[in-house]
């Protein structure tokens, strides 16, 4: 089975702007370790497609009360003025030297690598893309409308975060990572048409946006060409399996067959495919989890030696964010003494875990989250889990 290995070594700062007045937590708190001063938020460069446009149509229906959609801002692309101090903020463009480059087996291996990290996020979007085409196309009330819109957008923002999260974009391939940042772009802009036109007019489905999703639609179209060519081009089949590297937390992971990083930098997430997915709001878990079936990572540095109990006794506060601990189990974690906490959150039908392992001079905390109904989504969240191996 192929592998790509994804090496990281700066940390890397999300943040997330709300567009209506209210906004539910995203589940990636920010890192308890200390860190520098926040810098104000990288902005969105602009894409080298026009997201489409709509203007409101006017409309007999009258808003429904209550009606309120909360979306965080798709930021796919770094910006040099925006990110933590020392920090690569987003992936960095390598222009292709005049005449470009030589080594053909170095550009295949690069290729190949960037088509194993950036495909599962594609995938991911056309996935939802196809399940929100489906959940949409039905009349709906203005309530369920806003409940598609809603997980569509908390599914887009993953891979927003998941683009901008990447680290090395090999220069042959600029074109297709701008074709798909533009795609996901043009995609969220129309969404929030979308959920204006339900709020203002109480209807989503006029024929402005009808007409705008087609062609946000259609540039994920071409992207997924573009795709074929440049794998075509190069003679590359993207790998199976990615391999997470991240010398700045000291840890690696195996990420199974479509699991796309999702969020990068002191505390990543790991996601987990559409099929191992609850295909509704729920599907998401606690408010204080918000990433569906996922694998999220935590480290604390501890000011003195201490103990695994010790540790769980002392970030209690930490481990119980998805649910009050049901169980706790001794057990070791890649040679390391670890204590695995079984958590009975109250969202029903929703497993979440945390291992909390002491490594040297530092507490990791290896949370999972997943829908105990979908068949498979535990297991594939406790498999990437039970992957980790610390490396210094």
């Amino acid at each position: 089975m192929s592998r790509t290995r994804f090496t990281k070594a700066a940390p890397f700062l999300c943040v997330l702007v709300i567009l209506a007045a209210a906004c539910s937590s995203s589940g990636n708190d920010p890192s308890p370790e200390p860190t520098a001063t926040p810098q104000p938020s990288p902005s969105p460069v602009p894409t080298a497609t026009t997201p489409p446009q709509v203007t409101p149509e006017a409309s007999a229906t009258p808003a429904s009360p209550g009606i309120e959609i909360t979306l965080p801002v798709c930021v796919t692309r770094g910006n040099a003025g925006g990110g933590l101090p020392g920090t690569a903020p987003g992936p960095t463009p390598t222009p292709l030297p005049e005449g470009g480059r030589t080594d053909s087996e170095l550009i295949s291996r690069e290729i190949r690598e960037y088509l194993g990290i950036v495909g599962p996020v594609a995938s991911h979007v056309e996935d939802w893309t196809v399940w929100f085409e489906t959940a949409w196309a039905d009349p709906g009330s203005p309530e369920e409308q806003a409940n598609a819109l809603q997980l569509f957008g908390a599914r887009l923002a993953q891979a927003c975060s998941a683009l901008f999260a990447q680290s090395y974009i090999p220069p042959e391939a600029l074109d297709h990572q701008d074709q798909l940042q533009s795609a996901v772009s043009g995609l969220y802009s129309w969404l929030g048409t979308a959920a204006l036109e339900l709020e203002c007019c109480g209807d989503s489905k006029t024929n402005p946006v009808l007409a705008a999703f087609d062609t946000a639609r259609q540039m994920l179209t071409d992207r997924s060409v573009a795709a074929d060519q440049l794998a075509s081009e190069y003679e590359v089949e993207p790998a199976e399996a990615i391999e997470f590297s991240d010398a700045v937390l000291g840890i690696e992971f195996t990420l199974g067959d479509q699991w796309m990083i999702a969020a990068n930098g002191l505390s990543p997430v790991f996601a987990a495919p559409f099929s191992q997915s609850r295909l509704d709001i729920s599907g998401l878990g606690p408010d204080s989890w918000q990433n569906g079936t996922a694998v999220r990572v935590r480290r604390l540095r501890n000011p003195s030696p201490i103990d695994v109990e010790t540790a769980s006794s002392r970030f209690a506060g930490l481990i119980t964010q998805q649910g009050s601990i049901a169980s706790a189990e001794l057990t070791v974690v890649d040679g390391h003494d670890g204590l695995l906490h079984r958590l009975d959150p109250s969202l029903a039908d929703w497993k979440a875990a945390v291992t909390v392992v002491v490594v040297g001079n530092f507490t990791y905390f290896i949370e999972t989250g997943c829908p105990g109904d979908v068949p498979g989504a535990c297991a594939a969240a406790e498999t990437v889990a039970s992957s980790v191996k610390f490396i210094s």
